[in-house]
């Protein structure tokens, strides 16, 4: 199993580490990362802790270009300071950069972890320019969460009936349907199929109100259906029944609702 762990081309979920006259500079966008010091003491790059597990590869790469000195990227482990691999960001031009580690099985996994850093943090001063980091890990021994569905539902009610269907406009996928009933007072969501019923392949389930309409009441999924690829989403007003959307909203009234499952 593999997986990217920060493959969301942004900065913020990185941590800024400066001393003495380093500088990190996250652009308006987000995407870019200017990092530089002067003095020899001097430290400003960026780095993300991950934990460190037997066996697995830790692939590290991003977009660089050096704007002066000797900026570079590390891997440390078991801790950090203690780099296992290093490259130099020696590129004017924008340039690919990677480097990897394998995990050995002799991990203390109460204890030691791994650092990807990427800026100017040894002695020799410089600058450099980084964009679109991610962080690739192969041989994953422990399950990470992927998308089984994901989608944005339009609750409307016309005519006095409430309709469900899926919202295109947003991000969407593995939904293959949707549909409401004041009846039940359920909205069904089909999607996709678990394989074989004595495999414990069924996605964990999640549904939310957006703040549009309703704010009061809370959606809770349940009830998959492994045969059918169904689960179910009922409404509560905090009381011990469920109550049915159609008769909280007005005609012409839309509530939207963001529905996922996420599974191995």
């Amino acid at each position: 199993m593999s997986t990217e762990v920060a493959i969301t081309r942004y900065w913020a979920d990185w941590e800024q580490v400066l001393s003495g006259d380093g500088v990190v500079t996250i652009d308006a966008s987000g995407l870019r990362s200017t990092c530089s010091s002067g003095a020899t003491t001097g430290r400003g790059y960026m780095r993300k802790y991950l934990p460190a597990r037997p066996g697995e590869k830790v692939t590290f790469s991003f977009l660089a270009r050096r704007i002066s000195g000797e900026p570079q990227a590390s891997i440390d482990y078991p801790v950090a300071g203690t780099s296992q691999g290093v490259v130099d960001i020696d590129s004017d031009e924008f340039q690919e950069y990677e480097l990897s580690y394998i995990i050995p099985y002799t991990t203390n996994e109460s204890s030691d972890y791994m650092q990807c850093t990427v800026g100017t943090f040894t002695t020799p001063a410089g600058a450099c320019e980084i964009v679109n980091p991610r962080i690739k890990v192969d041989n994953a021994s422990q399950g990470f969460l992927r998308a089984w569905c994901v989608g944005l539902i339009a609750l409307t009610r016309t005519a006095g009936v409430t309709t469900a269907t899926l919202n295109t406009g947003f991000i969407n996928c593995g939904i293959l349907g949707v549909a409401y009933s004041s009846g039940t007072k359920k909205l069904t969501v089909t999607t996709l199929k678990t394989v074989n019923l004595s495999l414990r392949m069924k996605p964990i389930l999640s549904a939310e109100f957006t703040n549009d309409l309703l704010p009061e009441i809370v959606a809770k999924a349940g009830r998959y259906d492994p045969v059918a690829g169904d689960f179910e989403v009922q409404f509560s007003d905090g009381t011990a029944t469920f109550v049915d959307i159609n008769a909280l909203m007005a005609d012409g009234e839309i509530s939207y609702l963001s529905v996922w499952a996420m599974g191995l």
